[in-house]
């Protein structure tokens, strides 16, 4: 149907919605077992974010490389949601965070 939304397994609609939640300083919402919070989202890059997540934060959930996370976000009036892979630690622009 011309003008309908892209399918939310489209990689390249997906990407441009992390764009989007980006440059708009948008955080996002992340579920583990019983633990819930709100993280800013840095950055996306080649099929990969970043989420503002220290350290201690990553201990305390428990994110280690290969583990998984559920992930909800609204992008023009749109939920999303999404199981995240843990990549790992890293840095964006000084600020410590977390690959996923």
């Amino acid at each position: 149907m011309p003008g309908s939304p892209p399918p939310s397994d489209d990689a390249k609609a997906i990407r441009m919605a992390f764009q989007r939640l980006c440059r708009d300083g948008a955080n996002l919402f992340l579920r583990k077992a019983t633990r819930r919070g709100l993280f800013p989202l840095l950055a996306e890059s080649e099929g990969r974010i970043a989420l503002a997540i220290s350290e201690a934060e990553r201990e305390v959930w428990g994110l280690q490389p290969g583990g998984h996370l559920s992930a909800f976000f609204v992008d023009r009036g749109r939920r999303f949601e999404a199981t995240l892979e843990v990549a790992g630690p890293g840095s964006v622009e000084g600020v410590e965070c977390c690959y996923f």
